[in-house]
């Protein structure tokens, strides 16, 4: 069974905006998918497919083995947990800890359950410091973090993250990009929409590139190499594929960089 298939899914919005056209596509279990493109090309709008906050309006999108349509809705989205691009449009409790629960109580768990998704899930994500604490009194990055706790005590499986590095520092994002890691190799399904190539480039194993709401090019992170398919979806290049062209071998890392030059330096051949 796939994570996800999609079968010509269209969408246009109130205003006739045509957001998503004749779209298929379909995504393995136990993947890290990056979803890359310009402003408009339709990310958003394919995502909010995913857990039902948009339905089809031509073709169809099935997940986790159900069909996107309103009478499976609350299995679904005990299936796929969303980051938003803004946490704060999804914490909403006076405390984090309230925050986490929300979701396993709507499920109608006993409460020693539901204390027991709450205190793993804030673990998971290492904020049980911060399970007193209200929501809008912490840093973007612990935001982030706390609205990921909640997916997790869901027991979601299929996780589904709207440009989680943007407006976080370098600090933040290397310990978001653990947790994703972390959470990956627990067996989730993984599914970024996200402007950065760079990271798009080390780490996912499967990119989908959207431009006008049409599937431009998918295939392995090999793709992002193509200068010219990256000119036409407005993309730049990762700056390792700058770096090294014209090389026999792109690394995808600071660190395969790093040893690439440490054997060069040494007299091995990478040109």
């Amino acid at each position: 069974m796939k994570a996800v298939e999609v079968d010509n899914l269209s969408y246009s919005y109130s205003d006739g905006t045509k957001a998503l056209s004749n779209l298929s596509l379909s995504i393995p279990r136990h993947k890290r998918i990056a979803f890359l493109g310009a402003n408009g090309s339709g990310k958003t709008t394919f995502l909010q497919h995913l857990n039902g906050l948009l339905l089809p309006q031509v073709g169809s999108v099935k997940v986790m083995g159900y069909q996107v349509q309103k009478n499976q809705l609350k299995k679904i989205r005990q299936l796929v947990g969303m980051l938003f691009d803004n946490p704060e449009d999804q914490l909403f409790s006076t405390t984090v800890a309230e925050d986490v629960a929300f979701g396993p109580r709507n499920l109608g768990l006993d409460e020693k359950e539901v204390e027991t998704r709450v205190k793993q899930a804030l673990e998971m994500v290492n904020i049980t410091d911060l399970a007193g604490k209200p929501p809008y009194n912490i840093s973007l990055g612990q935001k982030k973090r706390a609205a990921i706790a909640g997916i997790l005590a869901m027991d979601a499986q299929l996780l589904v993250f709207d440009e989680p590095f943007s407006g976080l520092d370098p600090g933040f994002a290397n310990q978001l990009m653990s947790l994703l890691e972390k959470l990956f190799h627990d067996g989730r399904t993984i599914i970024i929409a996200t402007h950065d190539v760079d990271m798009a480039y080390a780490w996912a194993d499967q990119v989908i590139i959207l431009r006008k709401g049409e599937v431009l090019a998918e295939g392995s992170s090999d793709l992002l190499q193509d200068a010219a398919l990256m000119k036409e979806a407005c993309l730049y290049l990762p700056i390792l594929v700058t770096a090294f062209q014209g090389t026999k071998m792109y690394p995808r890392t600071p660190e395969e960089a790093n040893q690439l030059l440490w054997y060069a330096s040494r007299g091995s051949k990478i040109i």
